[in-house]
């Protein structure tokens, strides 16, 4: 099925704690994959601010993503992040 909802998910690390957020997002990427609905799910860093980590993630529908939001893996990742990281998060639906 084409994936129907994009997000863009945008983790800015605490001063002193970017490669604390990094692999805990780096462990959360293969299950996050793994899962039904998931069509793509890519961590990447930016190359002028090493502590802001940009989640690409692009879903079937709602219904994944609140599968999702529910995984182990994922409320692992919350509390690995918790106080050590902050959240911008953009749904996306592509309309042309």
């Amino acid at each position: 099925m084409t994936p129907n909802l994009v997000i863009t998910a945008i983790i800015t690390a605490e001063p002193g704690h970017a490669e604390t957020v990094r692999a805990a997002l780096a462990e959360c990427t293969g299950p996050s994959r793994a899962e039904n609905g998931c069509h793509r799910y890519d961590l990447h860093v930016d190359v002028t601010n090493d502590h802001r980590f940009v989640m690409l993630e692009e879903w079937t529908d709602e219904a994944a993503t609140v599968a999702h939001g529910k995984s182990d893996h994922f409320r692992a990742l919350g509390r690995a992040l918790k106080g050590i990281a902050k959240f911008e998060v953009i749904r996306l639906k592509q309309i042309a």
